[in-house]
């Protein structure tokens, strides 16, 4: 936020000299604003590009990282470097279309990588949708490194993605029905945390999700009593226990809770932080949704009559509609989609 106000300063004082230079006349004024100007340019120019393309990408502003390592580029390319100079530019830049969802910027970059490593490939394969190959990658990573609870995580997203939470798959061949018990969230797990406990905590989430998707509250409920967290999963938990209970009072005061909870990245971002708070305003927008199911389930007329079903029919067409309205509003992308789907579906077998 400095830094954009201070090349505003910049650009606009730029601005005024052209203008007064225009009529010939030097003023003293002039003077000491050229003076500020070539400090304030010293300055920003003392700056080295590459920390502050670092600085930005850990604070989730990528737009500005991706600047910043353009710019970068641009002067190492000036020196005459040669492309396999510019590889660790081009991982990073790879990295950021990643977290802008930019799968065309990607691919292009992709092209001037020699030799791509597996967190490329990985990242490649989430950002187009190619969960299974993803999968893979992340087991790899987990031969490698089986106590890396990031590389865990990794592939716990893969299996969400593909909707493996905790189902049994049979296959039939002629008279023959033969079980399969294929790495599910759930048993993934239930297996990390018997060699790690201490893990509870990051892997709640996951645990949660899981357990409610397939329909386990008992397990849910467990997991809400005895894990401490404000994870945006545990919170979406309460929320729907509370609905599962059917009390009004009860879920609109969860509902106010989890609103507090879920709405503080959003301060925290700050003026301009739409992109770095973006999941959290997810968040709040499925929160709402789940309100708004509850609230038309509840509100539903009961009974076989004519007129009953004619005002049920109404509700639930007009509740359809705002539902897709709403969707139309988030980023067309799966990531961002698929989790507002899979709840709808979670809270509506909830009615």
């Amino acid at each position: 936020m400095l830094l954009d106000h201070i090349n505003k300063w910049v650009r606009i004082v730029r601005q005024e000299l052209a203008k007064k230079s225009e009529n010939g006349k030097r003023t003293r004024g002039m003077v000491d604003l050229e003076e500020q100007l070539l400090r304030v340019d010293s300055i920003l120019s003392s700056i080295d590009q590459t920390l502050m393309a670092k600085a930005a990408f850990k604070c989730k502003a990528f737009a500005r990282s991706l600047m910043n390592f353009e710019q970068q580029i641009l002067v190492i390319q000036d020196r005459g470097a040669s492309e396999r100079d510019l590889t660790e530019h081009y991982e990073k830049l790879h990295e950021i279309y990643a977290q802008l969802d930019e799968p065309d910027g990607m691919e292009g970059i992709s092209t001037l990588i020699l030799s791509p490593s597996l967190e490329h490939q990985i990242r490649e394969h989430e950002s187009t949708g190619r969960w299974t190959s993803a999968q893979s990658c992340w087991e790899v990573r987990l031969q490698e490194s089986p106590d890396d609870v990031e590389f865990h995580l990794g592939l716990l997203r893969c299996l969400r993605n593909l909707g493996h939470y905790g189902l049994l798959y049979a296959t039939f061949q002629r008279c023959q029905t033969h079980l399969i018990f294929k790495d599910t969230l759930r048993t993934h797990v239930a297996g990390v945390l018997t060699r790690h406990p201490g893990w509870e905590n990051i892997l709640a989430g996951f645990q949660v999700e899981s357990a409610w998707m397939v329909g386990a509250w008992d397990d849910v409920q467990k997991l809400v009593d005895r894990v401490n967290s404000q994870n945006s999963a545990m919170v979406m938990a309460r929320v729907l226990l509370a609905m599962r209970e059917g009390d009004p009072n009860v879920t609109t005061d969860t509902l106010s809770q989890a609103r507090l909870v879920l709405g503080a990245p959003i301060t925290a971002a700050g003026i301009g932080g739409y992109r770095r708070s973006y999941d959290a305003v997810l968040d709040l927008h499925l929160t709402r949704e789940l309100e708004l199911i509850f609230q038309s389930t509840c509100t539903l007329p009961q009974g076989s009559q004519d007129n009953n079903r004619q005002q049920r029919r109404r509700a639930i067409t007009e509740l359809s509609k705002t539902l897709t309205q709403r969707l139309d509003f988030t980023l067309p992308a799966f990531r961002i989609r698929e989790p507002v789907l899979s709840m709808r579906r979670t809270a509506f077998a909830l009615a």
